[in-house]
């Protein structure tokens, strides 16, 4: 597939759209790689650190925010989709 293809296909999504789109799947990779890498961290906290109610707050937290965006960057990538779908069956009639 050449480039054009790509960009026929952005254009049909709406090129305003796909920032925040892609701002979204950004946000929660970061969210993500923030929280793989808050774990190990909280692990070689000692005892009485971990059972403190702040680390698993923040824990929960960031895997709440990962999980949220990931929902948010689906329902966003889905609508995206089919307006793009949609736009290209109209131009192919």
């Amino acid at each position: 597939m050449s480039a054009s293809t790509y960009l026929t296909y952005l254009r049909s999504a709406g090129l305003c759209a796909m920032g925040p789109a892609l701002l979204l799947m950004l946000l929660g990779q970061l969210a993500v790689t923030l929280f793989l890498l808050y774990l190990p961290w909280w692990g070689e906290r000692s005892t009485e650190q971990q059972q403190r109610p702040e680390y698993f707050l923040a824990a929960l937290g960031l895997l709440l925010l990962s999980v949220g965006l990931a929902i948010a960057r689906s329902q966003v990538f889905f609508r995206l989709s089919v307006r793009a779908s949609d736009s290209l069956h109209r131009d192919a009639l």
